[in-house]
């Protein structure tokens, strides 16, 4: 019975050829064409190593049972060094970050009028029906029909979904930063921006941080009457206020460079020849069923 059916299948294939090789070449033709078409896009990796700050924890383990509640009061985390990553990382990938980061770059034309990386010339080519480059004008209408430029809304969802990416390796510990962007210059600058601007956002975090531990500090020893917890509490302003000044803004405050990103020589994606095999399997498919719907009945 198997053979029979072989046999009519082979028959059919035979009789439609024609058909059968449109079926089979159009689907990896079109997606190769497709790939083609899609600008190449680039991508720059950073590996960076996080800057534990130890400092608060050591300073505070020989007077953390003098200070008992006190400490959660005046908003201490003794244990600061086990959530600081965490926290950090929530940071990075905030929108008050993007969007300040996005502002004070003014990356967004580079980010959503975006179009090609001219090889020849080494030049970023924007879209001109999105933003007049000559004139620093953008072309898109908004909901009421007026021109104006994208929301930082709309560049953060863009910039999180298809230009940035952080993973965090377990074992290691290490924090790789990856940036994709259709230039392979401006992928690597982006990556070494979001590394400038993350070590200024958390030092300025710190900063104010910090100051807010010593305001509350402060209220605290003017409203303690007990000499002792007095004398702990000034102890601890004073162990405050010296790591304010011992604080170093620097250009790696709390993530450091284990490698550095480079620019690109080579395209990230399209993957050109996965587009050919998911041709080829398609045309497969099509030419299967359709030799199938072209069987005759056999006996």
């Amino acid at each position: 019975m198997l053979y029979i059916y072989l046999k009519a299948l082979t028959q059919a294939l035979r009789r439609n050829s024609f058909s059968c090789f449109l079926l089979f070449s159009l689907p990896p033709l079109l997606l190769v064409c497709y790939s083609l078409i899609v600008p190449n896009i680039y991508k720059s990796e950073a590996v960076l190593e996080f800057k534990l700050d130890g400092t608060e924890k050591s300073d505070f383990s020989g007077i953390a049972s003098q200070l008992g509640g006190f400490a959660s009061l005046a908003g201490i985390n003794l244990d600061n060094d086990r959530n600081r990553l965490f926290i950090v990382l929530k940071v990075i990938q905030s929108r008050d970050f993007i969007y300040r980061f996005i502002n004070d770059n003014n990356l967004k034309p580079m980010i959503m009028a975006a179009e090609s990386w001219d090889v020849e010339f080494q030049k970023l080519r924007l879209d001109s029906s999105i933003y007049d480059d000559r004139k620093n004008k953008w072309l898109v209408r908004n909901a009421v029909g007026e021109l104006s430029e994208p929301t930082d809304e709309e560049t953060y969802q863009h910039i999180i979904s298809n230009n940035y990416k952080v993973i965090r390796d377990k074992e290691s510990g290490l924090i790789s930063l990856l940036t994709y962007h259709q230039s392979p210059v401006f992928a690597q600058k982006l990556n070494e921006l979001f590394v400038s601007a993350i070590n200024s956002a958390i030092y300025e975090r710190d900063i104010n941080e910090i100051n807010n531990k010593i305001n509350n500090l402060k209220t605290m020893l003017h409203e303690e009457k007990n000499r002792l917890l007095k004398s702990t509490i000034l102890h601890l302003i004073e162990t405050k206020q010296h790591k304010l000044t011992l604080l170093n803004q620097g250009g790696e405050y709390v993530f450091q460079f284990i490698e550095s990103p480079k620019v690109a020589e080579k395209k990230f994606l399209p993957k050109r020849i996965f587009y050919l095999i998911i041709g080829l399997f398609l045309g497969f498919v099509f030419v299967s069923l359709y030799a199938l719907s072209k069987l005759e009945d056999v006996e």
